[in-house]
């Protein structure tokens, strides 16, 4: 960013600002009918969105290389979102979207002024003789994982024409670009297009034939790579021997270039199989899976790693106590095509849930060991790591929670031994006071390394969280501190403060909100750092339904049974199957935990305003997960699932583990309304999660509200995935909308 004007520039931001805000006045005088009689104004339509104003002050002092935010200043930008929505009969319906930023902010965007970022128009009709679903604008390219996955601007069609076998098949065509925004856009820097035909199931399975075109002209290249990638896939769900399978494999070929080649022109092939399995007699389930791709075999929109094989074998087990154990074994050959790879083998046990089931312990033990060495011997090392984490009710609202981790690293090279443990305690305390409910947690983390028998460094950090709710007021408040005492002669003795704050309030249809950091580092030798961030925003959320949807009578008072059975129908009717979109948001408790009995979700642990399951919510996803609900007043508020990584260590491991949960839900709940993902993953995921330099968001609509995936920033610095059904989310690109209160 730069050449970028830090201060603002008062007669640029403010007009592109009235840009945005005229939007603001169109959008509240649909959103207020009454007031400002403009009822008939698109009767049939309904209109929903956002309008969010922001500003923010940096500063920083001292070492500045070490402050987490670089640019100085007072920052701001407005947000603005749009939405349209009819449905013409039960077979067709039109939405559309429209949504954007006037920015003023170094932290937001690359770009001032006004951006429009995203926008759609879909039009879906079933009831012709070849049913169709056009998208034009923003739409997400979910092809398979070795052609396509992808956000792109342009349009998709897909046909749905009853061909052979006397069933309906789904053809689609594609074509976009990457594009952030809609600003300079350009179809010779990265353009996708293609086709993908979709044979419905048979006896034999499922079959799909996708190709995909993509031409680019790479960063400090004057010429034009093109690229072309051909799929075969099948999928297949059986049942043969008491065991319940789904089979699936893709064969894809690469034809053309790519930026890492020195000669282009390259052919190249990839291929996955895998083998999900459960028992119908044993609470036994089972994946093998297996991809290998060339070195060659690089997909400009695919979501795997070149020159790469890789075998897995994952087992799982649950106990009637509702107790799990999954273990892994895994390989992989990386660089696996030159004449020096890198072989890396991996085997690890997990246990989850609850341990003890008459004082509720529940928690998880994990180990694995990992050996890698390079065929040279150049690289050779074996690694162990033990972590474990539990909680434990003590007392009437009183939570213990303790852990510890121990990762031991023997490089056989230099003969040198590398051990890291780690000992974390912490406690929380539930109140309710004047209507006030609230948590408080503090906790304590102890940690040292040891390298070839000597203590190198030793950490201690204490850290206290609160968080605070009263009807529309919402407080999450943290602090924590790092004290790093380096026991080498070339190390530094480091102090680091970290406190963060957020605070919200709700009314009608506006949110206000005050977010504040602070960042204090003190080395010892070196210079100190400080810096801070103070920030306020506005919120209008507006929703008016189309006339045909609004109550022509007055809504009548009815009991709690009656709405929670009204807000079930709303919600449409549920499946056998454990699914968190049946948990709608204004439900009755009662209601609630008869569906979930149903499920076989028993036995929470009950806090202020919070109940928690140990359970296997979703099947398909073998990692440990946690039901969250949050209720008031009876009336269910959200309801999340938390879903943890194995080991975030391991960046490889943590990214698959991430497609797989997402895969899971786009198989369920299909193409999301929105899809936010920035940023890599790395071994500084809690940083950039906290700086905003990583973002994962998807959404999709539900009857009731909104389900939103991804990685939220939360201020105890736990990195985990979140499914959250609720009535609304915070807005555009902020990462602070985790449950803080499930620990």
């Amino acid at each position: 960013m730069a050449g970028r004007q830090v201060l603002v520039s008062p007669h640029s931001f403010c007009t592109a600002l009235l840009a945005g805000w005229l939007c603001m006045g169109v959008t509240l005088c649909w959103a207020e009918p009454v007031n400002l009689k403009l009822d008939n104004v698109l009767p049939d339509w309904s209109i929903s969105g956002y309008n969010t104003y922001r500003a923010d002050t940096f500063e920083h002092s001292g070492d500045t290389t070490a402050s987490p935010y670089p640019n100085r200043g007072f920052q701001q930008f407005d947000d603005f979102n749009l939405n349209f929505s009819r449905q013409f009969s039960a077979y067709e319906t039109v939405n559309a979207q429209i949504s954007g930023t006037v920015d003023d902010s170094e932290y937001r965007t690359a770009k001032e002024g006004l951006i429009f970022e995203r926008g759609y128009l879909t039009w879906e009709k079933g009831d012709v003789g070849i049913p169709f679903r056009m998208e034009f604008g923003d739409f997400f390219g979910n092809q398979t994982y070795r052609t396509l996955q992808r956000s792109l601007k342009g349009f998709q069609i897909e046909l749905q024409p009853e061909l052979f076998l006397g069933k309906r098949h789904s053809i689609q065509l594609f074509g976009g670009i990457t594009n952030q925004n809609y600003r300079e856009l350009n179809d010779e820097k990265d353009f996708f297009s293609g086709a993908s035909w979709l044979i419905p199931e048979t006896q034999l399975g499922l079959f799909s034939l996708t190709v995909v075109n993509n031409t680019t002209e790479p960063v400090n290249n004057n010429s034009k790579l093109s690229q072309t990638v051909y799929s075969m896939a099948w999928g297949k769900a059986a049942e043969y021997f008491q065991q319940k399978l789904e089979i699936e494999a893709e064969y894809a070929l690469f034809n053309g270039d790519h930026s890492s080649g020195a000669e282009q022109h390259q052919k190249d092939e990839g291929f996955f199989a895998q083998l999900k399995g459960k028992s119908n007699n044993i609470p036994l389930t089972y994946r093998f899976r297996h991809e290998r791709y060339g070195d060659d075999f690089r997909p400009n929109g695919s979501s795997i790693t070149a020159n790469q094989r890789s075998t897995e074998i994952h087992l799982g087990w649950r106990f009637s106590t509702g107790l799990s154990v999954r273990g892994r074994l895994q390989t992989f050959r990386t660089n696996w095509e030159t004449i020096n790879p890198t072989d890396r083998d991996v085997a690890g046990l997990t246990l989850s849930g609850t341990f003890i089931p008459a004082i509720q312990l529940s928690g998880t033990v994990g180990s694995f060991v990992s050996d890698n060495e390079t065929r040279d011997d150049t690289t050779r090392s074996l690694t162990h790591s033990t972590n474990a984490s539990f909680s434990l009710p003590i007392v009437d609202h009183w939570v213990g929670r303790f852990g510890g981790l121990l990762t031991e690293v023997d490089n056989r090279v230099s003969g040198d031994t590398t051990v890291s443990r780690q000992i974390s305690v912490g406690v929380d305390h539930d109140f309710d006071i004047s209507g006030f409910i609230g948590s408080i947690s503090p906790s304590l983390v102890l940690r040292n390394t040891t390298i070839a028998g000597s203590v190198t460094t030793s950490d201690i950090s204490p850290a206290m969280s609160l968080y605070l709710t009263k009807g529309n007021h919402n407080l999450a408040l943290s602090h924590n501190t790092l004290l790093q005492d380096s026991r080498s002669l070339t190390g530094n003795d480091t102090d680091t403060h970290q406190t963060s704050l957020n605070y919200s309030y709700s009314w009608n249809s506006h949110q206000f909100q005050i977010e504040g950091n602070y960042f204090d580092r003190n080395p010892i030798p070196g210079d100190d750092t400080h810096a801070y961030r103070i920030g306020v925003s506005w919120t209008y959320n507006f929703d008016r339904p189309a006339r045909a949807a609004r109550p022509a009578q007055p809504v009548q008072q009815v009991s709690p049974e009656e709405r929670g059975a009204a807000v079930v129908e709303a919600s449409g009717s549920y499946n056998a199957v454990a699914n968190i979109a049946d948990l709608a948001p204004g439900m009755d408790m009662g209601v609630i935990q008869a569906r979930l009995e149903s499920w076989g979700i028993i036995d929470p642990l009950v806090r202020s305003g919070l109940s928690i399951y140990e359970t296997p919510f979703i099947e398909a996803i073998d990692h440990r997960q946690r039901l969250g609900l949050i209720s008031s007043n009876n009336e269910l508020t959200k309801s999340v699932l938390a879903i943890e990584f194995d080991d975030l260590g391991d960046i490889d491991s943590t990214l698959q583990v991430y497609e797989e949960v997402r895969k899971v839900l786009f198989d369920r709940y299909g193409p999301p309304i929105n899809r936010i993902e920035e940023g890599e993953f790395s071994s500084s995921l809690g940083a950039d999660l906290r700086s905003g330099r990583f973002t994962r968001i998807i959404d999709w609509e539900t009857k009731t509200g909104k389900l939103r995936f991804g990685i939220p920033f939360r201020t105890d610095g736990q990195v985990r995935m979140e499914l959250i059904h609720a009535s609304n989310f915070p807005t555009g690109e902020n990462n602070f909308w985790s449950i803080e209160q499930l620990r």
